[in-house]
């Protein structure tokens, strides 16, 4: 079980924001459309697609190119 989590890395734990992003979501989704009050859902919603982004993120780095190294002028 414990080489399972070593090889996926940190695969565990972008699900887990994934799921945190839906479960947000669905709740702004749901305050703001049942409740009269509808900025009452407005920071649930951002939550969950800040959480929902995060767990996409792949580990993705920013450089411009492949080949690009930090501090060589081409970020």
């Amino acid at each position: 079980m414990a080489d399972e989590k070593a090889k996926n890395g940190s695969g565990g734990q972008r699900a887990s924001y994934q799921v945190l992003g839906y479960v947000f979501g669905l709740l702004g989704l749901v305050l703001l459309l049942g409740t009269d009050s509808r900025a009452a859902g407005l920071p649930f919603l951002v939550l969950g697609v800040t959480f929902f982004l995060i767990g996409r993120k792949d580990g993705r780095s920013r450089s411009s190119g492949p080949g690009s190294k930090p501090g060589s002028g081409r970020d």
